[in-house]
């Protein structure tokens, strides 16, 4: 992002019908001194109001190894994710505004 190394924050959202969807809450720099960290932000407890419009996943980036888990990764599949993670993922995203 404009010559800065960071990441998109995704975030998985439960719906009130028990699937989630997965909310993309925008750009985060990556720490400089810990590559394992970004940015801190804050996730609010309990329900929410998100205001977005269905978005495409982000966009895959090239990697040189095989495809990573956690909480830090250079892509993310979606259908993998929900596989990782146990939720029923909706096939979608969120970009929240």
């Amino acid at each position: 992002m404009d010559g800065r190394v960071g990441f998109v924050v995704l975030t998985p959202l439960q719906l009130s019908d028990g699937s989630s969807v997965v909310v993309q809450r925008g750009w985060l720099p990556r720490d400089a001194v810990d590559r394992t960290r970004i940015a801190p932000y804050l996730t609010p407890a309990g329900e929410v109001a998100v205001t977005g419009r269905i978005a495409p996943a982000p966009g895959r980036l090239y990697e040189f190894d095989a495809a990573a888990s956690g909480a830090i990764r250079q892509n993310i599949d979606v259908v993998s994710f929900a596989l990782e993670s146990g939720l029923a993922l909706r096939p979608l995203s969120v970009q929240q505004l």
